[in-house]
C-alpha cells in the first residue's frame, strides 16, 4: 500500500514537472517568436529608409539631369544663329568666286568666325552610373538617352567640322578659288552641323516639355 503511495507521488511530482517543463517550452518560443519579429521589424525599417534615402537621391540625380539639359539647350539657343550665319558667309564667297568677282585673298574675305555650344553630359553620366538608375522612369530614361545620343552625333561632327577648318585657316593668303575644294568640304561639315544642331534643340526642348 505503502508502495502505491510513493508511485501515485512520483507521478504527481513527474506530471508538475512536465508541465514546469511545457511551460518553459511555451515561455522561450514566445521569447523566441518575439526576438524574431523584433529583428524581422527592424530589417524592415531599415529596408524601408534605404529604399526612402535611394528614391530621393533618384528624384536629386533626375533633377540634375533636367537641369543639365536645360543648361544645354540654352548654350544652343544662344549659338543657333551663329552657324546659319557662317553658312551665308561661306555661301557668298563661293558665289563670288565663281562669278570671277575679285573678292579680298581668302580668309581675309572670308569671316571664318563662329560660336559653338558648350556641352555637358557629367549629370546623365553619372545618374547612369548610380543605384539610382534602377528606379529610374524607363520612358524618361528613353528620352534622355536619345537627346544625349543626338549631342554625342553633334560632339563628332563638330569635331569633322573644325578638322576642315583647319587647311582654309593655314592658307589665309589663298583666294577663294584655290580653296574651293576646301570651303566646299567645309561647307558640307557645317552644314551638316547645322542640321544637328537644330535635332539636338527640338529634342531637348521637347524632353523639358515632358517633365513639366
Amino acid at each position: 500500500m505503502a508502495v502505491g503511495r510513493r508511485g501515485i507521488l512520483r507521478r504527481a511530482v513527474t506530471a508538475l514537472g512536465g508541465a514546469r517543463i511545457r511551460g518553459d517550452v511555451a515561455r522561450i518560443a514566445t521569447e523566441a517568436a518575439m526576438v524574431v519579429f523584433a529583428v524581422l521589424a527592424a530589417f524592415s525599417v531599415e529596408a524601408w529608409r534605404e529604399e526612402r534615402q535611394l528614391r530621393r537621391f533618384a528624384d536629386m540625380a533626375r533633377a540634375a539631369v533636367e537641369l543639365e539639359v536645360e543648361t544645354n539647350l540654352e548654350e544652343f539657343r544662344a549659338t543657333r544663329t551663329s552657324l546659319r550665319a557662317l553658312l551665308e558667309r561661306i555661301a557668298r564667297v563661293q558665289r563670288e568666286a565663281a562669278s570671277g568677282v575679285d573678292t579680298a585673298p581668302g580668309g581675309r574675305g572670308l569671316d571664318l568666325s563662329f560660336a559653338l555650344p558648350e556641352i555637358s553630359s557629367a549629370a546623365w553620366r553619372t545618374a547612369q552610373a548610380s543605384q539610382a538608375a534602377a528606379i529610374f522612369d524607363y520612358n524618361w530614361v528613353i528620352r534622355v538617352s536619345r537627346a544625349y545620343e543626338i549631342l554625342d552625333s553633334y560632339g563628332r561632327a563638330r569635331e569633322q567640322c573644325l578638322d576642315a577648318l583647319s587647311p582654309i585657316l593655314d592658307r589665309l593668303d589663298a583666294h577663294p578659288l584655290d580653296i574651293k575644294d576646301e570651303l566646299h568640304r567645309l561647307n558640307g561639315r557645317v552644314l551638316l552641323l547645322d542640321q544637328l544642331h537644330e535635332a539636338a534643340q527640338e529634342q531637348m526642348e521637347a524632353l523639358l516639355v515632358d517633365t513639366d
